[in-house]
């Protein structure tokens, strides 16, 4: 199908064309997050992303609604029918875009080059579970700043094979440790900000959980 200004008007297709290349670029820049960051918690950040992707969301509801007017969608579609469809695939695809390519920019902002130094150091865990799906993952929470790193699967069995004599063994998929387990990780940090490096996309690297008390720091 060939989209022409005549037809679609200059501000669906330009809005079409923005929207895609923003979801490419948000998704290959998740690829380069290989970080987790700790501190600072920027709840009004996350909060952001919400609000952005509503914003969004309703951009393409008007849009949905403007084409289903003009009959330009199925044939038969009912404009509230197409708003809502549009309004939750901008909702939806925008805020997993933001997501993806949040921590990128972030550490942009926080960890400029000439003011953040890099270290190693060992982090309590918390606890370990199992995430099941498609994609199934392994991840650790830690304490006391919390947060979620996935680790490798040969770490989560490790941590099966020597959990807590009164941690609850039949139920593999959940493991209780408060601070009993520790991740050896490379830390960077400027000022006050500071974050896991080798944890965003990818995974710790194997052999990063060990029992607190042989943990290195």
């Amino acid at each position: 199908m060939k989209l022409t200004n005549e037809k679609y008007g200059d501000f669906t297709i330009a809005w079409l064309i923005v929207f895609s290349c923003f979801l490419t670029l948000s998704f290959i820049l998740h690829w380069y997050d290989n970080f987790t960051i700790l501190t600072p918690k920027n709840i009004d950040i996350e909060t952001g992303y919400f609000v952005f992707a509503g914003t969004v969301g309703i951009v393409n509801a008007v849009i949905g609604w403007r084409l289903a007017k003009k009959r330009l969608l199925r044939v038969g579609t009912p404009p509230v029918v197409a708003a809502l469809a549009l309004f939750f695939v901008g909702l939806i695809f925008s805020f997993l875009a933001v997501l993806a390519s949040g921590d990128f920019v972030q550490g942009m902002i926080y960890f400029p080059h000439s003011k953040t130094k890099s270290y190693q150091s060992v982090l309590k865990i918390s606890r370990a579970y199992i995430m099941d799906g498609k994609n199934k993952s392994w991840i650790i929470q830690t304490m006391p700043d919390w947060t979620n790193i996935d680790i490798s699967q040969e770490d989560y069995n490790y941590m099966l094979a020597h959990r807590r004599s009164d941690d609850k063994v039949n139920d593999t998929t959940d493991i209780s440790s408060n601070g009993y387990f520790c991740a050896n990780v490379t830390l960077e940090q400027a000022g006050s900000a500071i974050r896991v490096m080798h944890s965003g996309y990818e995974k710790l690297p194997k052999g990063s959980v060990t029992l607190c008390h042989m943990a290195h720091d």
